[in-house]
């Protein structure tokens, strides 16, 4: 047989496995797959997406290189909690392509720590690609807190969320005092230097002149936090100048 009669790799597939080597078709069925995935409160839903979306990705090789960035576009779960779940050698190929996350804040007491430690998945990690950060804040936060230091040098959004008593579905009281929000203040000016949003879902306490001072500290916040809401304690003294 010469080599111009030679049959050709895609005379050797079938009809299905021609349609899933077509880029466009896959974008429109991951699409399909996702779709109004961020409007949904069901976190079930959301998780049963994702999954469907694994098993659809892993057809073939092709399906997986061109799927691989909108599986890992949003993660669902605690990003510490998911990369250490993740075989060390591909956790950086996967963290490549994660957009958005969530992780938790905790305090800075030893017994904090051994309560919500983690593996140290994140520390050496970077995210290129995330620009919106969700922080939860664990029902044990209180005095000087230290953000997670993710390595997210595009991140542009950051939201902050109030503990969650989460048999009732609802925010914790008494929400964090200033003092808490004060050092939340002091690592994003420090750690997310990038950030040009911050929003917080419950308005925050905070002490006199703190929205002030971070605006100092970090100008690329500074049209943002006009329209940031909170809530200015009553001090005779106030410590942070």
């Amino acid at each position: 047989m010469s080599p111009s009669s030679s049959p050709r790799p895609e005379e050797d597939m079938t009809a299905a496995q021609r349609v899933f080597g077509i880029a466009e078709l896959l974008d429109h069925i991951a699409s399909f797959m996702l779709v109004d995935q961020s409007n949904t409160d069901e976190s079930n839903t959301t998780n049963l997406r994702h999954q469907d979306l694994a098993s659809f990705a892993r057809v073939n090789k092709f399906c997986f290189a061109k799927l691989v960035s909108k599986l890992w576009f949003r993660v669902p779960g605690w990003l510490e909690r998911v990369f250490e779940a993740i075989e060390p050698k591909r956790r950086e190929f996967y963290a490549n392509n994660v957009a958005e996350g969530s992780v938790r804040l905790w305090a800075d007491s030893q017994k904090t720590r051994e309560l919500f430690a983690t593996s140290g998945a994140l520390e050496v990690l970077s995210f290129p690609k995330l620009t919106r950060l969700h922080i939860f804040m664990c029902r044990c936060v209180d005095g000087e807190v230290s953000l997670p230091a993710v390595d997210c040098p595009n991140v542009r959004v950051m939201i902050i969320y109030p503990p969650f008593k989460h048999a009732a579905g609802v925010f914790s009281k008494p929400y964090p005092d200033a003092e808490v929000w004060e050092s939340i203040f002091w690592d994003i000016s420090t750690k997310y230097p990038s950030l040009k949003e911050l929003k917080a879902i419950c308005p925050p306490y905070v002490f006199p002149n703190a929205i002030r001072r971070l605006q100092k500290r970090h100008p690329n916040l500074r049209g943002s936090l006009d329209q940031f809401e909170h809530r200015e304690i009553e001090c005779k003294y106030d410590k942070h100048g």
